[in-house]
């Protein structure tokens, strides 16, 4: 399967021209890739909690060229794992007296956590994602006054 791939915008090694050519068309056939099915609410998302995190993200999401209906999926699983962390906290907190209730709903908790963690990764809201995108404006920024001024 190979490692995964980056975008030629947040790749740091040396591309000779044919590659470089090569990825840009391939991204350009990632970014026309059809976005619709974001924009209306699934019917697969699990209860109210859910459906304000999927308003809550989405803006963000669609931000990043990228995403795409091939998405949506990964979207859902984190909407209903943050739904479902928040349920397992909600339990916790009411009743504080039966250690198997509360045994369970640690463990519920636990695994409802890791699935967040795991389609945020996949859907580009881990730390390290949100700062490569970052580093690629900077320098893109910084590009631009080069290009204006001149190495100072």
């Amino acid at each position: 399967m190979g490692r995964p791939r980056k975008l030629l915008k947040n790749s740091t090694g040396d591309l000779t021209e044919q590659r470089r050519i090569r990825k840009e068309a391939e991204e350009a056939e990632l970014m026309g890739m059809p976005r619709d099915l974001l924009e209306e609410m699934p019917a697969e998302l699990r209860d109210k909690t859910a459906r304000e995190t999927w308003e809550r993200i989405l803006p963000d999401i669609l931000r990043e060229e990228t995403t795409c209906n091939l998405d949506r999926d990964n979207v859902i699983m984190y909407c209903n794992a943050w739904s479902e962390t928040m349920e397992a906290q909600r339990r916790l907190k009411r009743n504080k007296t039966d250690d198997d209730y509360q045994e369970l709903w640690r463990r519920r908790l636990k695994d409802a956590r890791a699935e967040c963690r795991r389609y945020g990764r996949l859907i580009g809201m881990d730390p390290s994602s949100r700062l490569q995108r970052a580093s690629t404006k900077v320098d893109a920024e910084d590009e631009k006054i080069t290009a204006m001024f001149g190495g100072i």
